[in-house]
């Protein structure tokens, strides 16, 4: 299978546009047009990983955690990281990300884990927001051939685009090189979202290459969507936070965690962030959670929780996200034109004695 289409599968079920902005995620290293025939899903990028890959002859490594964070200045043999992206590039390795996106989206990392530890009528801690677009189109009413392909553009699209209202006789005074002259134009008004307004833009380029064709727009609101940072539920009963705690360890494999406490008491409504999410504590709080689950927890970070009242549990940043594995390996167990999709991870780098 190609690349590409690899991508195109991912990238459907985890847009890039979710990514937080500090964040690099999609094809970091090889070429969208490799046949794939054995991929390898892991965590991080280690020199395990890659000695892994290159004995199984595989050709695509996803990882969850990025490979290439910052800007290279040299590649070559004298950093760690020069020395992993040589070995890649020379073995013919593919390295395909899936970050802050696969966290965020619906049906992603934080959801699984969510739904993993009890929880059901899922709700988002910290929504992305959705912008709307006013977009007003201007054809041309005697180019009744690029009105008509507009029209089946937004009907082929299959969306149903709210206000959608079409004009007749709308004036506009062009001014052409000998004078003004005043052409009847029909006006299209659309309300699109974000994700849509670029298509349509693409396709308005195209028509206007043969015809006279206007258009503009400006945002019209900004709603919450149904992807975010962090996911929030409620317990059907109550239980002790003790009790709990000791669910969740045994739900994901967990031999520690580091509990943040002040009493143990009943809890009911839970929050999760897998990876690093201490910076939503506060947030957490402003919504009244009982419970918060997040891994890399600092000293003063937990020392806030604590005089909150906000029971805080971290369950560590790999032990939160090595299951993302399970996610990717599903989707691409679909496919039939992949040989072989394989687990690697190397274990937690913390020990405890």
């Amino acid at each position: 299978m190609k690349l590409k289409k690899i991508i195109n599968i991912l990238e459907k079920k985890f847009p890039v546009k979710l990514k937080e902005d500090w964040d690099n995620v999609g094809l970091i290293v090889g070429d969208s047009n490799s046949n794939i025939e054995r991929v390898q899903i892991s965590l991080d990028i280690t020199d395990g990983v890659i000695d892994n890959a290159i004995n199984n002859k595989v050709d695509l490594i996803i990882s969850h955690h990025p490979f290439i964070f910052k800007s290279i200045n040299k590649v070559n043999n004298e950093t760690i990281e020069g020395t992993k992206l040589l070995k890649i590039i020379k073995n013919n390795i593919n390295i395909y990300t899936l970050h802050t996106n696969l966290d965020s989206a619906n049906g992603g990392l934080n959801d699984y884990i969510a739904s993993i530890i009890g929880g059901s009528n899922l709700k988002i801690l910290s929504p992305r927001k959705n912008s709307f677009y006013n977009l007003v189109i201007y054809i041309e009413e005697s180019d009744v051939s690029n009105f008509n392909k507009f029209i089946s553009i937004l009907e082929l699209s299959k969306k149903e685009y709210s206000h959608c209202i079409i004009t007749d006789t709308d004036k506009i005074n062009c001014n052409l090189k000998y004078g003004i002259n005043v052409v009847n134009y029909k006006k299209i008004e659309i309300i699109v979202n974000e994700n849509e307004i670029n298509e349509l833009l693409n396709e308005i380029t195209k028509l206007k290459k043969n015809s006279s064709i206007f258009y503009e727009y400006s945002i019209y609101n900004t709603k919450n969507s149904d992807n975010g940072i962090g996911r929030y539920f409620v317990l059907d009963e109550p239980i002790m936070a003790s009790e709990y705690i000791r669910y969740i360890k045994d739900k994901l494999n967990l031999l520690n965690v580091k509990w943040v406490y002040k009493e143990d008491k009943l809890i009911k409504k839970i929050a999760i962030i897998n990876g690093s999410g201490s910076s939503y504590i506060t947030l957490a709080k402003s919504k009244n959670i009982d419970l918060f689950i997040t891994g890399d927890i600092k000293y003063h970070e937990a020392l806030d929780a604590y005089e909150y009242g906000l029971h805080l549990l971290d369950i560590g940043h790999y032990e939160s996200e090595v299951i993302f594995s399970d996610i990717i390996k599903n989707i691409l167990e679909e496919e039939n034109n992949i040989e072989s999709v394989m687990v690697y991870s190397e274990l937690p780098i913390f020990n405890y004695v």
